[in-house]
């Protein structure tokens, strides 16, 4: 290779290289970007929530023990969040739970995690939905939640008396209101964030909310 067709050689990678990082960095930015401001939201007796109540801010997460990403979301990128901003009380995760299809066996799970974490120990039972959602069609699940309800009076009572699943028809509605039409779905400062978001996307997203 001749020193003329080596410079042209250098300049051609060069110049796919900054093409490659505008391409990729434009894909970033754009998946950070909120599709919806002034979005009112608002935290509910009977949403789940990890963390301090009273945080500085608040991440509201749409979420299904069905989706895929809902349960890649907590597994990998929840324990970042715990760790770099629910731990140190500056936001906190308010989980409401969405059963689109309205399954009977699921609709009956959410409603006993529900109440658990109302009256009860969440994570344990949060982790068993998260490992394999398919247990809530399974005998044992049945057993399980009869155990729940024949051992704590006030579990008991608010999985029976719900005023047939008021409290998830209101989430679904408003998952509706929002325009929203798939899991996980997050809220952030009044602004809709749709899909699976990594540990540094939402680390951006509030990055820049302090700003």
């Amino acid at each position: 290779m001749n020193k003329f067709n080596r410079i042209i050689y250098i300049i051609s990678f060069v110049l796919f290289a900054l093409l490659c990082y505008v391409v990729v960095h434009k894909f970033v930015s754009t998946s950070n970007n909120a599709i919806q401001a002034n979005a009112e939201v608002v935290q509910k007796e009977f949403d789940i929530v990890f963390g301090n109540s009273n945080a500085n801010q608040s991440i509201f997460v749409y979420t299904s023990y069905k989706c895929g990403y809902c349960r890649r979301f907590f597994q990998d990128v929840y324990p970042l969040l715990k760790e770099n901003y629910i731990d140190k009380n500056q936001i906190n995760l308010v989980i409401k739970l969405i059963e689109p299809n309205q399954d009977p066996e699921m609709v009956d799970a959410l409603q006993l995690a529900i109440s658990v974490n109302k009256f009860g120990r969440f994570d344990k039972l949060h982790e068993l939905l998260l490992h394999d959602y398919r247990i809530v069609y399974t005998d044992e699940f049945k057993v399980l939640c009869d155990d729940f309800t024949r051992n704590n009076s006030e579990i008991e009572k608010h999985f029976y008396d719900n005023e047939d699943h008021k409290y998830l028809k209101e989430n679904y509605q408003e998952f509706i209101d929002l325009n929203l039409t798939g899991t996980p779905s997050f809220v952030i400062n009044q602004h809709i964030y749709k899909g699976f978001k990594s540990f540094e996307e939402l680390k951006e997203i509030i990055r820049n909310i302090k700003h």
